[in-house]
């Protein structure tokens, strides 16, 4: 009786040595395997064989439609450079510049390319490239016809201004001016802001 309760204590005990060692051998396994990374957007790019810019065709000379209906501007010529280094095709979707940002979180879009300025704010939701273009920190005052004495932020007061949504010039003018002018905001430079403008609906606007 002795020796077969030895023996049934020893096969437990193999039985959980065994186990045990099994485990090892797993998180050994595991150890010197190295984990499968997920693909970076690159990859996915070159898989896809297509790179999708996000941009608001409505600023020339950076992006625009020309007369013949194409992409054109120093930003479309940049992402068909792109494009052409990896190796794929070029898809434009062109949208409002104040969605640009969400569609590029969402993954609707792989880049943006769209004189987009980077900011503190922005710096925080999205990776910014090293600068390709470098401007002079102010913006363009454009005023209606005859409307001369329009020369400073003090002269813009009290009167109604337009910028376009989602710009560092709408954040400014609504900051420096929101209280004392009317401020209002477009989708698109080209052509609503402009030709509300030339109608004279508006005295002056303000562009980057």
């Amino acid at each position: 009786m002795r020796r077969a309760g030895y023996g049934a204590a020893w096969l437990v005990v193999m039985l959980v040595i065994g186990a045990v060692l099994g485990a090892a051998g797993v998180l050994i396994y595991n150890a010197l395997t190295p984990p499968q990374q997920p693909p970076s957007q690159l990859d996915e790019i070159k898989s896809r064989g297509k790179l999708i810019v996000g941009t608001s065709a409505d600023w020339p000379p950076f992006e625009y439609i020309d007369s013949a209906g194409r992409y054109a501007g120093i930003d479309m010529a940049l992402a068909e450079r792109i494009a052409r280094e990896l190796g794929v095709q070029l898809e434009v979707k062109d949208m409002k510049f104040a969605v640009l940002i969400e569609a590029l979180k969402g993954g609707q879009i792989d880049i943006i390319l769209a004189d987009i300025h980077p900011t503190a704010e922005r710096e925080r939701v999205i990776d910014f490239t090293k600068n390709y273009y470098i401007a002079y920190d102010g913006a363009v005052l454009v005023l209606k016809k005859g409307a001369q004495n329009i020369r400073d932020e003090q002269s813009l007061r009290g009167k109604r201004i337009g910028v376009q949504l989602g710009t560092i010039q709408e954040e400014w003018a609504k900051e420096k001016l929101g209280t004392s002018s009317e401020i209002v905001s477009f989708d698109r430079v080209f052509p609503e802001m402009v030709m509300a403008l030339k109608r004279e609906d508006l005295d002056a606007i303000i562009v980057g």
